[in-house]
């Protein structure tokens, strides 16, 4: 079913204002026979300037109690940006930045450092009151961004559709409610945020059924709990085969097994938790009837990015963060990267015919 682009982004337009559009045939050059998608929270990534219109990024400058300088800042992007460049994402959805200028920054890196050049940022400031936000670095112009209403002081998922080479594809990036207060409202807010996105997700679909839709990001619950695969009737990868259920949404963390899926080690609990996480509609599993140019998930290429240098010497995400010494009760940094482990999706797609030959 074929539906007018205005009227598939107008649907969005329920949920928050318009924030911006490209011309998508800019986009639809020499098209891709595959795109890298890796997500991954960052963990406060601040620049080390006080901002008086951010009272959250106090602790993150050389005057906090952090001691956050522009030698730790700028250490901290290198380190981010080494991970980065190992995989060479087409797009990076990222969580926990501070501002567009950190965002900006980590782009630069990647640039000068390591020659990846990714000239399309999308961001804006969220509600949040650490003044923390998500944001994207592309390699392809986004054909339309916008925003989903977050919860009061929350982070506002980010909405970006993009037709590379002809192709659509929409990417929902997500920050939900941490874990930190009291158990009964943390879990309150990140059931409404899985409802607001659940019903982002069906006015999409009910504009253009077979949406190939991505969805990441923090999730702060477990890829498992039954709250969040409820609100946002999420299925295992497997649940496809012989679906005839175009609005459920397929959960790929589930196909990993249980000692494979986790990104964040909750040390209190001595656990790991499956918080980062990609969903897909059905149509981006397909696999029989793809039109020439359309984007599907390619088979086993979803995983949790657990390469050494992430890790401590323990086996968890290795943080670029201060610590307490529970011995001597002093505090002292671990420059690692984050306290979380990226995650990283590979589609592909049949090139028209007459580009079959086209490197990507």
């Amino acid at each position: 079913m074929k539906t007018n682009p205005c009227r598939f982004w107008c649907v969005l337009l329920l949920f928050a204002p318009f924030g911006g559009r490209v011309d998508a045939a800019t986009a639809t050059n020499l098209p891709p026979h595959e795109l890298v998608v890796m997500q991954w929270n960052v963990l406060n990534l601040y620049d080390a300037d006080d901002d008086p219109g951010n009272p959250g990024d106090d602790e993150y400058t050389p005057r906090g109690w952090r001691h956050w300088t522009q030698s730790r800042y700028a250490l901290k992007l290198d380190h981010l940006a080494a991970i980065v460049a190992a995989v060479t994402p087409d797009i990076l959805a990222i969580e926990e930045v501070e501002n567009r200028r950190v965002v900006a920054d980590l782009a630069e890196r990647l640039r000068d450092g390591y020659k990846l050049d990714y000239p399309y940022l999308i961001h804006r400031d969220s509600p949040d009151k650490r003044g923390i936000d998500n944001a994207l670095l592309s390699r392809y112009p986004p054909a339309a961004t916008n925003w989903l209403r977050a919860e009061p002081e929350q982070r506002e998922p980010i909405v970006a559709r993009f037709e590379i080479g002809g192709a659509a594809l929409t990417l929902i990036v997500n920050h939900w409610k941490s874990n930190y207060g009291a158990k009964a409202m943390t879990q309150g807010i990140r059931l409404r945020e899985a409802r607001t996105l659940r019903a982002a997700v069906d006015a999409l679909l009910h504009a253009e059924p077979a949406s190939k839709i991505l969805i990441v990001g923090d999730f702060n619950w477990d890829s498992d709990t039954p709250a969040f695969t409820n609100a946002l009737r999420a299925l295992p990868p497997a649940a496809v085969s012989g679906s005839t259920n175009s609005t459920a949404l397929y959960n790929l963390s589930a196909g990993l097994s249980a000692d494979q899926r986790g990104t964040y080690w909750y040390n209190a609990g001595k656990r790991w938790h499956s918080f980062d996480n990609m969903l897909v509609t059905q149509a981006l599993l397909a696999t029989t009837g793809i039109p020439p140019g359309g984007w599907r998930v390619a088979p086993d290429s979803f995983r949790v990015l657990r390469d050494a240098p992430l890790l401590d010497e323990a086996g968890h995400p290795k943080q670029f963060n201060e610590v307490r010494d529970p011995a001597t009760g002093r505090y002292h940094w671990i420059t690692g990267y984050s306290d979380h482990l990226p995650v990283i999706v590979r589609l592909t797609t049949l090139p028209p015919p007459g580009q079959r030959d086209q490197p990507h």
